[in-house]
């Protein structure tokens, strides 16, 4: 649980499983440990888009493209 990854991965499934709360944290504690991770923070965006959330949707995407132009 000390790493990105697991707390990445945990997320998904709670988005996939519509447990956007959960997975909010989960994506929120992955960045922490990693917050130059472009992918987390573009799969967080996706998510608050999803919870209609749309400035902080395009915060976290504005982060991603920052991260990672490409």
């Amino acid at each position: 649980p000390g790493d990105s990854t697991y707390w990445f991965n945990r997320a998904t499934i709670e988005t996939r499983l519509g447990r956007f709360d959960a997975a909010l944290a989960d994506y929120d504690r992955a960045i922490e440990l990693d917050p130059k991770s472009p992918t987390i923070w573009a799969n967080r965006g996706d998510l608050r888009n999803r919870r209609g959330e749309p400035e902080a949707a395009l915060a976290d995407l504005d982060q991603a493209l920052a991260l990672d132009p490409d």
